[in-house]
């Protein structure tokens, strides 16, 4: 099969994952603080803590579906050029 780069090294990250417990790090480590902003904003009736809270939260919001929307169209064409190949024959293994 001829992948790209991108879809080679989309292939590699779930190949070698080894649990999610490193996503739930990253995730906590850019929630937590949003939260906390949001959180200060309701106790203090603080509008720049929630607006701020809210717009780090929206920036969040946005970056996590680009992401998935760039990695939703690798994944696609993987899976077309694997559908292609089994549909010509069995693939050789190397």
């Amino acid at each position: 099969m001829n992948f790209t780069s991108d879809e080679k090294a989309l292939i590699s990250y779930f190949a070698h994952q080894e649990g999610s417990l490193n996503r739930w790090g990253f995730y906590l480590a850019a929630l937590v603080p949003i939260f906390a902003f949001g959180g200060y904003g309701l106790l203090r009736q603080d509008l720049v803590a929630l607006g701020m809270a809210f717009f780090a939260q929206l920036g969040f919001l946005l970056w996590h579906v680009s992401a998935s929307r760039r990695y939703s169209r690798i994944l696609a064409s993987i899976c077309r050029k694997l559908e292609d190949g089994h549909a010509n024959g069995p693939v050789a293994e190397s």
